[in-house]
């Protein structure tokens, strides 16, 4: 809001570059379904014997829970974190913008670093990271000053979103 809507231009440039990105990935991505066609299908009974309908039924329930809980905090907090920081600190409506930027940026780093994360540990262990490691940042926010909310905020945007690559 401090500079306008002419300064929403300048995020076409990233947008460009993940184009650009995402065009080779996708050109890999198709190499690698052809690699993996070439390999002898899986049958409907080795897949049952892994995993029972039941099992499948409450795990993708399980899931839906989380990306819909993780979008109402998001959606929640997108919504009144601003006014937040007015109230309690404030803040100009152009300085708790800035927040909510760190806050947002924070949730898009998140994004990216949990897809490693997840091959690295666990796609297990970064949903449940994600779930519970946020608790402690949430609860101490209405007790911090100025700069450790915008540091509790950020920690929260990107420990928040870090598991969404592996929820997907």
């Amino acid at each position: 809001m401090p500079h306008g809507q002419q300064s929403v231009v300048w995020f076409a440039i990233p947008a460009f570059i993940g184009i650009v990105i995402l065009s080779s990935v996708g050109r890999w991505y198709k190499e690698r379904l052809a690699t993996a066609r070439k390999k002898p299908p899986l049958t409907l009974e080795d897949v049952e014997k892994a995993l029972s309908r039941r099992r499948v039924a409450f795990s993708i329930f399980i899931l839906v829970m989380l990306v819909f809980s993780k979008q109402f905090y998001m959606a929640s907090f997108n919504t009144f974190y601003a006014f937040y920081l007015i109230d309690k600190f404030g803040l100009t409506i152009g300085q708790a913008q800035i927040c909510l930027f760190l806050f947002l940026g924070a949730f898009a780093a998140g994004v990216l670093l949990g897809g490693p994360l997840g091959d690295r540990f666990g796609r297990k262990y970064v949903i449940w990271g994600s779930v519970l490691g946020t608790l402690p940042f949430t609860l101490a926010l209405p007790y911090a000053n100025l700069p450790m909310t915008i540091i509790l905020s950020i920690l929260v945007g990107g420990i928040l979103a870090s598991a969404m690559s592996s929820i997907i």
